[in-house]
Parts: C-alpha cells; sequence; structure tokens
C-alpha cells in the first residue's frame, strides 16, 4: 500500500478547516466481526461502513486518523449514520465477500453495507480517500439509504441543556426494511428511553427541541408513513455544561454467564442477575455469537462464543445513562442420538443394507454414514458395500457431525442374511455354471456351494422330476431330481428349481436332514 502523500496532507488541511476544536468529542466504536457489527447497526438504525485491512498498513492508518482525530464533520455524521467494522484481513475472513471481484487492491478497503443484507455492499471503495471525500461518500450514502438521520449532531459536547436537533427524512429509502411511496405523516423523538414520543416540527426537513441532562443523553427516532413506522435511529447527545437535570450516576451488577449445549431450551432473561444500582430495568443485547433476544428470553442458534451485554439508558429525570456491561458463555456442541437398523434377509445374491439416523440438538436431523462390519469396509461411508452373502454383518451408523453437533457417535446393531433353504434361483447362476449346460459335475458344484452356505441343514423335499442325477457327498449317496428338464437350452429362464434328496438308507415315509462336514 503506497500512502498518498498529497492527499494525506489536503486530508489534514481540509480536516483542520472544517472544524478547529477536536476536543473532548464522542469516540468512534469499532466493531471488529460481522455479528457485533450488524447487530449494532440494526439496534441503532444505521449502515454499517467497513475498514478491511493490516495493523501495520500506512494508509490504513491514516484512514483511521481521518475518521477518529481529524475530520469532526467526518466524525460526526459517522456517528449519526455508520457503525464502523473494522477488520484484520490477516486474520478473518469475513471480509472476503466484499472484496469479490477484486483482483488487486490497496488497503483499507471501505464499503457501504445494509444491515439487512450480509456479504453484499452497497458502494465500494480502496485505498486512502481524503477527509473531504470520504465526508462526501458518507452524507451521500446515509442520505440515500436511511429513512431518517441527525444531520446536526455535535462534533464536541455541547455546553448547555437546550440544543435543538435536526434531521431529514424520506419515503424512497434505498435500504431493505425502508417504506417507500407512502407521504411522511409525522418523525416522533424522544429522549433517555423515557416517556412517549413525541412529534418533531416538520417532515421532510423536521428539529425537535431537546433539554439535555448533564452527561449523555440518548436520542431516538423514528418516521411515520401514514400507519407504517421506519425503524428507529439512535445517536448520543452529550451536555458537558450548566443548565438542565443533574442525573444521577447508576452502575449495573451483571454476573458471569454459565456455559450451554446447543439445543437447550430459550433461557429466561431474568436468570442472567443483572441488575441496576438505580432500580430501573435492565435491558440486554446480544452483540455476537450464534443466538438473539425474543421478548424475555435468550435463544440459543448455534454452538460457539456468544457475548450479551447488558444495558440500562437513564430514566431521563433522576438517572443518567449506565455503563454497559459484557459477559461472554460458551455455547457447547450438541452431542447427537444415533438410532441403527439392520434386519433379517433371505438369501438371494443382492446386496442388502442397513439403515442409520442421528437428531442433534434442536431435534435437527444429521447427516449418518453406515459402515459394514465384515465386507472389507474400513472406514464410514454413506455409499459403503451392503453384504450380499449368507451371514451375519454388524451395521453401524456413525454421525458425521456439524458446526453445532459432536461427531464420531454412533451405534452397532446386527445384520443378518439367512440361506435360502433349498430354493436355487437359476438366472442367478448362471456365472457360476460357466457354460449353461448342467451336468453332474454342475451339480456337485453347484450342490456344494449352497449347502454349504447353508446354516446349519436343507430339508429333503419328495419332488417328481423328469431329470436324475446321482452322487456323493460325505460318504452319502444321493439321487437329484428336478422339477424342469435341465437339458433345456433356455433353462436359465426356468426361474426356480428344487432338488431333492433321497437317502437309500432312510425309513419309507420318514423325511431326513444332513449337513455337508468340511473334509
Amino acid at each position: 500500500m503506497k500512502l498518498n502523500r498529497a492527499g494525506y496532507l489536503l486530508g489534514l488541511v481540509a480536516s483542520g478547516m472544517l472544524l478547529a476544536s477536536t476536543c473532548v468529542a464522542q469516540d468512534l466504536v469499532y466493531s471488529t466481526n460481522a455479528a457485533s457489527a450488524f447487530a449494532r447497526a440494526k439496534a441503532e438504525g444505521k449502515m454499517i461502513l467497513t475498514e478491511f485491512g493490516r495493523p501495520a498498513c500506512t494508509d490504513c492508518q491514516g484512514m483511521q486518523s481521518y475518521f477518529q482525530k481529524l475530520s469532526p464533520p467526518l466524525k460526526q455524521w459517522i456517528l449519526a449514520s455508520c457503525i464502523l467494522w473494522n477488520a484484520d484481513i490477516d486474520h478473518s475472513s469475513e471480509y472476503l465477500p466484499y472484496v469479490a471481484g477484486l483482483t488487486a487492491y490497496s488497503l483499507p478497503v471501505m464499503c457501504f453495507v445494509d444491515p439487512s443484507k450480509p456479504n453484499q455492499w452497497t458502494a465500494r471503495y480502496t485505498g486512502l480517500v481524503p477527509a473531504t471525500t470520504m465526508f462526501g461518500y458518507i452524507k451521500g450514502q446515509a442520505l440515500k439509504n436511511l429513512p431518517l438521520v441527525v444531520t446536526n449532531l455535535p462534533g464536541a459536547p455541547v455546553s448547555n441543556a437546550d440544543f435543538v436537533v435536526k434531521g431529514v427524512a424520506r419515503t424512497d429509502a434505498a435500504f431493505a426494511g425502508s417504506i417507500s411511496n407512502i407521504p411522511i405523516t409525522a418523525v416522533w423523538w424522544r429522549l433517555n428511553g423515557s416517556g412517549s414520543f413525541q412529534p418533531a416540527v416538520g417532515t421532510y426537513g423536521w428539529s425537535a427541541a431537546a433539554s439535555l441532562a448533564q452527561g449523555a443523553n440518548t436520542f431516538e427516532c423514528y418516521v411515520q408513513y401514514g400507519t407504517k413506522n421506519s425503524w428507529t435511529n439512535v445517536v448520543t447527545l452529550i451536555n458537558l455544561g450548566t443548565g438542565g437535570t443533574i442525573l444521577q450516576a447508576q452502575t449495573i451488577t451483571f454476573n458471569s454467564l454459565a456455559s450451554q449445549t446447543y439445543g437447550v431450551a430459550p433461557i429466561p432473561l431474568a436468570t442472567f442477575g443483572a441488575t441496576a444500582s438505580s432500580g430501573l430495568p435492565v435491558t440486554f443485547t446480544v452483540t455476537s455469537g450464534p443466538a438473539n433476544i425474543s421478548g424475555s428470553y435468550l435463544n440459543i442458534t448455534g454452538a460457539g462464543q456468544v457475548s450479551v451485554e447488558a444495558s440500562q439508558a437513564g430514566d431521563g429525570t433522576t438517572y443518567s445513562a449506565a455503563t454497559s456491561v459484557d459477559q461472554s458463555f460458551t455455547v457447547n456442541q450438541a452431542t447427537p442420538v444415533v438410532n441403527a437398523t439392520g434386519g433379517t434377509f433371505v438369501y438371494d445374491g443382492t446386496a442388502k443394507a442397513g439403515s442409520g439416523t442421528a437428531t442433534g440438538g434442536e431435534g435437527e436431523i444429521l447427516a449418518v454414514t453406515l459402515s459394514y462390519i465384515g465386507t472389507g469396509s474400513t472406514s464410514y461411508s454413506p455409499t459403503a458395500i451392503a453384504p450380499s452373502a449368507v451371514g451375519t454383518y454388524t451395521v453401524t451408523a456413525h454421525t458425521v457431525g456439524d458446526a453445532n453437533n459432536a461427531p464420531g457417535s454412533s451405534l452397532a446393531v446386527a445384520l443378518t442374511i439367512n440361506s435360502s433353504s433349498s430354493i436355487v434361483n437359476l438366472a442367478a447362476l448362471t456365472n457360476f455354471l460357466g457354460n449353461g449346460i448342467v451336468d453332474q459335475a454342475d451339480l456337485n458344484a453347484v450342490l456344494a456351494h449352497y449347502w454349504a452356505s447353508s446354516p446349519p441343514y436343507i430339508a429333503n423335499t419328495a419332488i417328481s422330476g423328469k431329470t436324475n442325477f446321482i452322487f456323493t457327498i460325505t460318504n452319502f449317496t444321493f439321487t437329484v431330481q428336478f422339477i424342469t428338464n435341465l437339458a433345456n437350452p433356455n433353462w436359465q429362464d426356468l426361474g426356480q428349481a428344487r432338488f431333492q434328496f433321497t437317502d437309500p438308507n432312510a425309513v419309507i415315509g420318514q423325511q431326513r436332514y444332513y449337513r455337508l462336514v468340511t473334509p
């Protein structure tokens, strides 16, 4: 990054001309991750202005100087309309969607972002931009994108209680959620969160006479379009002078929060135990992490680190706003509940598959892979080859896991493939017999193969056949008869046949059972 010396000096001069005194101005607060930036922008009704760079980048340091130290009018418009998001591109990948399409660029990368459209930019600039130029960019984008903007936010604290806030409102703001093509009915405002909103003077150009308490004051305003309202814009007004109500200070006590597990039920905010010394109610905001607040509950939406801010805005009459307190806690991954199904099947030469399911946090169904022990499978795979031979196998369902659920949980069940008894599917024996001609050698091999694969017996079934073969296995002589003519050249199309095993030593009328004995 080459420092633009001329632009830098012009920026210094222009900044000094814009406002001479910069002391005791409001500080800019930088968000360092997307979750915090988007949450703050939505809560305060502002757009996001990114500043992606590196700590050692000279131009990045120069841009921060413009923002923080050198240009009060520029800083005034940032405070009124922007949430700054600063990220080190060497340690975060959240900037990548915002530089898509850029092949070579200077740092810093500054994008205006709609808080309702993450990973998209409305306008984008790279490199060091002079203060006066950046002032024009911010002012133009604010007036174009936001429903309303405070235009005279002081660059430094005011010196008395009476201050007239001025701003503009529009009916066709560009950002999502804005209300278009409906005339403005009124602009409403209130101070320090107390009492009802009251109408400002004017609409498209409006003003509100506020009586500021000493110290920091929260000014809220929104636009009413007929019966619809825009989002609320929030700014801070500081009175360090005399006059106005002298408010008492208050503090917040917010104890540490316990770790949670993904899938936990919504957590009542009352259990956080945060209190204000004033006794006024405390407001909670999720500043980062996988969680959100709905009503009086905190909802966990994923595993990770969650930060919650407790704040109290004061009542505008007795107490000033308290310094916010943040607490963080960890949401651990859920341990899935795994179910696997095996089954008992009759052998027919085809693969048999078990099945598995797993339920994670919040009842979500996880991806499950299967393994069949005994078929050579050495790893979990959703396409593992299922067993096809007679036998008993182990089916293991194993969770893949995801960002919110721990992987590795598993459950094993049995899958059994039983013998097909004495039924032989001739069509399935085409490859086994080879030449398609059934002779005595083939029958010996077929009977030995199926008998050996059948635990443990084959029954004697009397069937009158047309073709007889005699052969000996394990010292027994059998007559084998087939229900079909095996000399038929289309034997493989004949479907199923049955063997008859006749033992000449058997008692007439009785059945004998035999088992093949391994030599």
